[in-house]
């Protein structure tokens, strides 16, 4: 490997004996206590910056929901889901985005993220067939930029440049990751770029990235971490909500078969006493948040990124594999007639204390 990347490999799919591709990247799981402090495993360089993308949303929305819900007492948590989902513009996830611009009065054409069609396969046939053009709702992220413009709209602000970088609630949400990460906000400068979507998003470590979905699994931070600033108290009052968000609108967090709703569905863990929560971002993340078992009293957080970007079969074998080894799945995977798949890591369970 160039000295200069952060990757080492993950796993090697043999095909009837011979290697056919390695995959590369980074790995992070962490959560409870270990002897020193570090996550319970790593592969490869934890404190290289990755692009949060889309792993960002379910903290950008506790950002915004003291103000939604004070304002627009119709949204429910389908709405909220929304907000934080990376969707695929199915229909009932259209019509929820419909609902939200509707229950707020505001337009379409107030959003700034790209045209897209859909990501559902029957419905950009359908698009492309009817000759249909690309829509900026049908974006993957199109239901946190209707969050974003929700907010301005119910604090008084304009809501016409809502992509400049120093929009009030971008910069909360930097506050609220160095609180949750203890960061020194004195000498903590979170890398800055646009994301797909236009909007501002901010470079975190592997490690603080699973740091942040290790907190998914709390009750509330309050109970681990020193008392918020004033300005984040509202926002950590909210953090029950956007754990019910997430626990109970599966289906609309990412959509039918996409890996982050299966998870929290409990589609690969084989066993109903465990419960995940998700959320996939672009160019191959995944975040998992595992709950407090008897193993592991305090939660864990799992942290993937692939180094060639977004391989759902890889993530997914990945994951599946992570389980295995922490016993939070009982049934071996299956793996298709002739292919092996050789992973380079080890979880050591005997460590964690």
């Amino acid at each position: 490997m160039h000295p200069m990347l952060p990757w080492e490999p993950l796993l090697t799919i043999e095909r009837a004996g011979l290697p056919e591709r390695t995959q590369y990247g980074l790995l992070a799981v962490t959560g409870g206590k270990t002897a020193d402090g570090a996550p319970l495993i790593q592969s490869g360089q934890l404190s290289t910056p990755l692009w949060s993308r889309s792993l960002l949303k379910p903290w950008q929305l506790l950002c915004m929901l003291p103000a939604l819900k004070k304002a627009y007492p119709d949204l429910t948590h389908l709405h909220y889901a929304m907000m934080l989902s990376s969707h695929q513009a199915d229909r009932l996830q259209v019509n929820l985005l419909e609902d939200i611009m509707k229950i707020a009065g505001i337009t379409e054409n107030q959003l700034q993220c790209p045209p897209s069609y859909s990501l559902s396969g029957a419905r950009k046939q359908e698009m492309v067939s009817q000759d249909l053009p690309a829509r900026p709702l049908l974006h993957p992220c199109s239901g946190k930029h209707l969050g974003v413009l929700l907010a301005l709209k119910a604090e008084g602000r304009t809501t016409s440049a809502y992509l400049n970088k120093s929009n009030v609630l971008y910069t909360a949400t930097k506050k609220l990751v160095m609180y949750l990460l203890e960061a020194d906000s004195n000498t903590t400068k979170f890398l800055e770029t646009p994301d797909g979507c236009g909007m501002p998003n901010y470079a975190l470590t592997a490690k603080d990235l699973a740091t942040l979905f290790y907190q998914l699994s709390w009750e509330s931070p309050l109970h681990h971490l020193e008392l918020p600033p004033e300005s984040l108290k509202p926002a950590i009052a909210c953090w029950p909500d956007l754990k019910a968000i997430l626990e109970k609108q599966a289906p609309l967090i990412g959509g039918a078969g996409r890996l982050d709703t299966r998870l929290i569905q409990g589609d690969l863990s084989d066993r109903k006493d465990i419960k995940l929560l998700a959320k996939e971002g672009a160019d191959g993340l995944l975040g998992v948040s595992v709950y407090p078992t008897p193993a592991f009293p305090e939660g864990l957080g799992i942290l993937i990124k692939l180094a060639a970007g977004h391989d759902k079969d890889i993530l997914e074998t990945l994951i599946i594999e992570i389980l295995e080894q922490l016993s939070l799945r009982r049934e071996p995977r299956e793996e298709a007639s002739g292919l092996k798949t050789h992973v380079h890591f080890q979880i050591p369970i005997g460590e964690f204390v």
